[in-house]
């Protein structure tokens, strides 16, 4: 049975915008060309770094929280955008093309 995440409170704008700055930072975290992507004992500090500065105004958030929500907002980003592109084909009127909202 899969386990809950023990931080049930909804993420604000503001928060999500320091994690995004955060992560924005750390280019080992996302960045696989990076020479430290796969360094794990640096990725895991460098992890500890951004939750702490989402802690600024989310003090019960944990560093697997932070990541998490990442990797939530990254998919979410990505099927959204394949949504516009596949709106985009060839032979689609301009009515009909998706935007992002």
């Amino acid at each position: 049975m899969a386990t809950k995440s023990r931080n049930l409170k909804k993420w604000s704008n503001d928060e999500v915008i320091i994690l995004i700055n955060a992560y924005k930072e750390e280019y080992c975290l996302y960045d696989v060309s990076s020479p430290n992507y796969h360094n794990k004992h640096l990725r895991s500090e460098t992890l500890k770094r951004v939750g702490d500065a989402v802690r600024v105004l989310k003090q019960d958030v944990t560093d697997k929280d932070c990541a998490s929500k990442f990797h939530t907002l990254r998919s979410q980003y990505n099927i959204e955008n394949a949504k516009v592109k596949m709106s985009k084909k060839s032979g689609t009127g301009t009515y009909n093309v998706n935007t992002r909202t």
